[in-house]
């Protein structure tokens, strides 16, 4: 963060004020205000309500917990699901994709190592707006992901390509900055099945804002919560 640009790391006024007010409870007030401190303070000792074991079954947010069919984007090696079904939930489906080939490898073990439904896709490759070969660093962590100057190609689709009968119960995007992105290559599924949507809004410092603004245009009456 400390080499971006301090209108880049922060909402305007205008656009605070709307996601203040757009967020459904205290919670993710607070969390917003956090990320914008340590963003015009740069302090880490801001972010004072991290919850690493409920990162995608937070305390405080409606989102599916059993027989959830489930849309894995940025699956890395199967952790986000193995700690799902650690925490109880129950799967119906599972659609998982990752295209680093390493973590490919790795998330076909764990999936097998877990006792889950027969209707289970794995995907070896990433989320986008279309169907497209990009640059890719295959690093084998949970960081790998689209860059210019990366060392190989690798296919993305989009989920209304892949998947265009998919009624989804809960999306997960964690895919290195290419959010915004697959958001907008999901536009049928969300309007269709109107699944719950967990998105990273940290690989890009405006997507802090930016990809709130773009669900509440796809789900207009959705509710909003943000957790660290």
């Amino acid at each position: 963060y400390w080499l971006g640009l301090a209108d880049e790391m922060a909402p305007s006024p205008a656009d605070c004020f709307w996601l203040a007010d757009r967020l459904a409870d205290d919670a993710s007030r607070h969390v917003l205000a956090e990320a914008i401190g340590l963003r015009r303070r740069y302090g880490p000792d801001w972010l004072r309500s991290p919850d690493v074991k409920g990162q995608y079954i937070p305390a405080g947010v409606p989102v599916p917990r059993n027989e959830i069919r489930f849309v894995d984007g940025g699956a890395f090696d199967g952790d986000t699901i193995a700690q799902m079904v650690a925490s109880g939930c129950t799967f119906a489906a599972i659609a998982a994709f990752e295209p680093d080939s390493k973590n490919y490898l790795a998330l076909c073990q764990r999936i097998s190592d877990l006792a889950l439904p027969s209707d289970i896709t794995l995907w070896p490759c990433g989320l986008d707006e279309t169907a497209r070969q990009l640059a890719f660093r295959a690093e084998g962590l949970a960081s790998s992901g689209f860059v210019a100057d990366g060392e190989s190609l690798l296919q993305t689709v989009s989920l209304d390509q892949a998947m265009p009968n998919a009624r989804p119960t809960y999306v997960k995007l964690d895919i290195e900055g290419a959010e915004s992105a697959a958001l907008r290559g999901m536009v049928g599924l969300l309007r269709e099945a109107r699944p719950a949507v967990a998105v990273c809004v940290y690989h890009i410092p405006s997507d802090l804002w930016r990809i709130p603004r773009i669900i509440d245009q796809l789900l207009p009456r959705a509710s909003l919560y943000m957790r660290s």
